[in-house]
């Protein structure tokens, strides 16, 4: 079951703007950095699932979360599998104030900052960032384990989020076992006319109109989140108040969103990456591609993974297909994930520095003694 759902933040009426307010003239000669917003205000109120957007896609995925507050435990574990910005939290913080509402007692663990395990068992369990378990300490995955099993084993509701597609989780078997016994809803990116739904309703709330058809001038990228979409949002409800017109504001979306520009870079496909980092790390190629959750495994896979985000020139998509995963978000977590390790322990850093060297590659990305094509 797949589809989209974002929280759809509602302010207080005093923070709405009057649509004379939003044509209101401003010099050009205004540096824009003055007056850039931090995005739209945010609603007073807690989110619950009934503010969520909704795409096309996205009612039988909400029918489902009703029903499974309904009856907690039913359908347990729930996980929400996507990429970042497609709502997984805010789906989370509009479980809790329903779950609430209803009398139900909520623990809501994020991994992003922490955890602490409670002593009591909780009707509602809910997990924010399941991908982040491997960097725990081993005393914490222990903790969040037995948290884990004691409410699986008590028939509580369990719902968890993951940018990391559930047969490559990085989890002890017993634990992975558990989640796959579960229910997984995939949030997908919005798509074509949800795009400019989402920004329509959106800029609604602020008593802004604005026509599909402008909106789809101003050529959007494709693959836009819907926290793109609410950044996306904030600019056009700045340009709009400030008098500026469609095409400055197209050019901004285009600096804001556009891929940064790749700058020159060593010529280094991905087979040689791959053919570099199995020969350093002993391993086979069939290690590397395939589904083994083993470090002496994972630790080269991200390595390359790295090396070929940074490197080859390949989007994170093409990377994933090469590796044969099946969403660009492993890799994402992947290159963060080393790119976190690489600053705080000095052996890795070693060892990917030799790996560059291996590639023809200085310490700081310029060529060795394989190339000339400098890296600015």
């Amino acid at each position: 079951m797949s589809g989209a759902l974002h929280g759809r933040p509602y302010p207080p009426e005093e923070t709405r703007l009057a649509q004379s307010d939003l044509s209101r003239p401003t010099s050009k000669s205004e540096p824009d950095s003055l007056i850039r917003p931090a995005g739209l205000p945010e609603r007073a109120s807690p989110r619950t699932l009934q503010s969520l957007y909704v795409d096309r896609h996205g009612a039988p995925i909400l029918d489902t979360l009703q029903t499974a507050l309904k009856k907690p435990g039913l359908l347990s574990p729930i996980i929400f599998y996507g990429p970042a910005g497609t709502g997984k939290t805010h789906l989370l913080q509009g479980l809790e104030s329903d779950a609430r509402s209803r009398k139900l007692s909520v623990y809501h663990l994020s991994f992003s900052s922490g955890i602490d395990t409670p002593a009591a068992l909780h009707d509602l369990l809910l997990i924010d960032g399941l991908h982040h378990f491997p960097t725990l300490s081993a005393e914490k995955q222990d903790e969040f384990s037995i948290l884990f099993e004691r409410h699986f084993e008590s028939r509580k509701q369990i719902f968890a989020s993951t940018e990391i597609e559930i047969g490559d989780l990085e989890l002890p078997d017993r634990l992975q076992s558990r989640i796959l016994s579960g229910l997984t809803l995939e949030l997908r990116l919005p798509e074509g006319e949800d795009r400019f739904d989402f920004i329509q309703k959106r800029l609604g709330e602020f008593d802004m109109q604005i026509p599909a058809e402008r909106l789809r001038a101003l050529n959007l990228p494709e693959n836009l989140s819907y926290r793109d979409l609410e950044s996306v949002s904030a600019m056009i409800f700045l340009y709009s108040r400030n008098g500026w017109s469609d095409a400055r504001l197209a050019e901004a979306l285009q600096n804001r969103f556009a891929p940064q520009a790749q700058k020159e870079r060593p010529i280094i496909t991905i087979e040689q990456i791959l053919e570099t980092v199995l020969k350093r790390f002993s391993v086979t190629r069939e290690d590397l591609l395939g589904k083994s959750r083993r470090a002496e495994h994972t630790l080269p896979r991200h390595i390359a993974m790295t090396l070929a985000q940074e490197f080859t020139g390949l989007n994170k998509s093409s990377i994933a297909r090469f590796f044969q995963r099946s969403d660009h978000s492993v890799v994402i977590h992947a290159v963060k994930k080393m790119q976190d390790s690489l600053r705080t322990e000095p052996t890795l850093k070693q060892l990917y520095d030799r790996l560059l060297k291996d590639l023809g590659l200085s310490v700081n990305g310029r060529h060795g003694s394989h190339g000339s094509n400098g890296r600015r």
